[in-house]
């Protein structure tokens, strides 16, 4: 029942796209990335009968579309012309909010001097959005009406540098700073994506067993190995072949017991894993038992950010690789 900010430039909706009903309703919110884009959805809102709400997305440093200083200052002074495109927002993007500090407050203070050489001429409630997640945690000079929180969402944010800004540059920069340290919103963030998969098949090779495609590890003991259905094909990177470490939770267990690696390539659909000690200590509850690939608990040693560093990855390419043939459930 909420509107949906769309934030790649859309130029035409058909009545048969999926979202038409929701632009009818006015609760479909279109960003604006160029002087030509509104001409567009001016004809487009004109063919529905309705006044579109758009965003202005203004390029304060990203380098990856939006309008110039320039356009915002023309598109806001012609804003009568555009009978069918009501601004609902104003907003831009923050590059380097979690590294380079200096230079997200440069956005920052480039973006409020934007907002108010054209605050005159734009439409009373127009929101003003600047955030990301790694914003959201820089503090509330940062929040402004809105944030637009991506992977906060599901309990996670990339390590923060340290916002340096305060040395030597005023009070501002210090209450900046300060304001930095004294969030609360990282320490509130809590995982909630686990994925679990099960053990299908249990089998004893003999010490100088070659494991997988390529042969790339050899059994150096006799050693008890489980094969667990999911690969690349599913999102487990193939970078993690050889590296990757599961969880196990025996049948009958009500919480992982122990953990076990992954040996040899990972496969499109397959992984092979070590169960050699927890065979010693389980014996016959392998076969059936649940496999914990990711870990909601950011203290295990498969948590997301743990495996995206063996993956020379990060959590955001992690999540979005997590194929659509993954039966997700959601829970509380």
């Amino acid at each position: 029942s909420g509107p949906i900010l769309v934030l790649m430039p859309v130029r035409d909706l058909s009545r048969t796209d999926g979202l038409y009903r929701h632009a009818i309703a006015g609760k479909l919110h279109l960003s604006v990335h160029d002087l030509g884009q509104v001409e567009a959805l001016n004809r487009l809102g004109q063919r529905f009968g309705m006044r579109i709400p758009v965003h202005l997305y203004v390029d304060t440093g990203m380098s990856r579309a939006g309008l110039s200083e320039a356009e915002l200052v023309q598109l806001v002074s012609d804003l009568d012309a555009w009978r069918y495109v009501r601004v609902a927002g104003v907003y831009s993007h923050l590059a380097t909010a979690d590294s380079d500090v200096a230079f997200a407050h440069e956005q920052r203070q480039r973006f409020e001097r934007l907002i108010d050489r054209v605050a005159d001429a734009l439409p009373q409630g127009v929101m003003r959005h600047l955030a990301n997640t790694c914003g959201l945690m820089r503090g509330p000079q940062f929040h402004f009406d809105l944030v637009r929180v991506g992977l906060g969402l599901l309990g996670y944010a990339p390590d923060l540098e340290p916002d340096d800004t305060a040395q030597g540059k005023g009070k501002q920069s210090k209450q900046a700073a300060q304001a930095t340290e004294d969030s609360p919103l990282a320490g509130l963030l809590r995982p909630v994506v686990r994925w679990v998969s099960r053990v299908v098949h249990v089998q004893r090779y003999e010490s100088g067993s070659p494991v997988g495609y390529q042969s790339t590890h050899r059994l150096k003991r006799s050693s008890v190995l489980g094969v667990v259905p999911v690969g690349y094909g599913d999102g487990y990177p193939l970078l993690l072949s050889n590296r990757g470490v599961v969880r196990v939770q025996p049948a009958g267990a009500t919480e992982p017991v122990g953990t076990a690696r992954v040996l040899g390539c990972v496969n499109m659909d397959q992984i092979v894993i070590d169960l050699t000690e927890l065979a010693q200590d389980h014996p016959g509850t392998l076969l059936e038992a649940t496999v914990e690939l990711i870990s909601a608990d950011p203290e295990a040693p498969n948590a997301l950010p743990r495996l995206a560093a063996m993956a020379r990855s990060h959590c955001y390419e992690m999540l979005c690789r997590l194929s659509p043939r993954l039966p997700r459930r959601y829970v509380k």
